[in-house]
């Protein structure tokens, strides 16, 4: 079972350093198409773009975070792992398109008795 362990803690670095990754790609493709419109004469565009853009930046880093520390602690076996992954499995439901997959493996695993013991 402790294999398990490993391999959820892998996919919770891996979905969030997607996330992560992501981030500066939505910022410049939001940016820019802002920036396009306000060179086009159309400042209010440039704003709610940039706006939109930070927003959904934010959002992207409040999904990936505890995927970041859940990995972090199910990989290195730390005490606070297991508890981290069970709050960013709750998170990851509503994560698309891989989250509910992770959500539903992680919960497997962490419910499984034997994986208890490693505690």
């Amino acid at each position: 079972m402790e294999k398990h362990v490993t391999v959820a803690g892998a996919m919770h670095l891996a979905i969030a350093a997607i996330g992560l990754i992501a981030i500066p790609i939505v910022l410049l493709a939001l940016n820019g198409s802002g920036l396009a419109a306000f060179l086009a004469g159309q400042p209010a565009v440039f704003l709610l773009l940039s706006g939109i853009g930070i927003l959904v930046s934010l959002l992207i880093v409040a999904m990936s975070l505890p995927s970041l520390i859940a990995g972090i602690g199910l990989l290195g076996q730390r005490s606070w792992g297991r508890a981290s992954a069970g709050f960013a499995t709750v998170v990851n439901l509503v994560n698309p398109p891989f989250g509910p997959f992770l959500a539903v493996y992680t919960l497997w695993v962490l419910l499984k008795s034997d994986s208890r013991s490693a505690d």
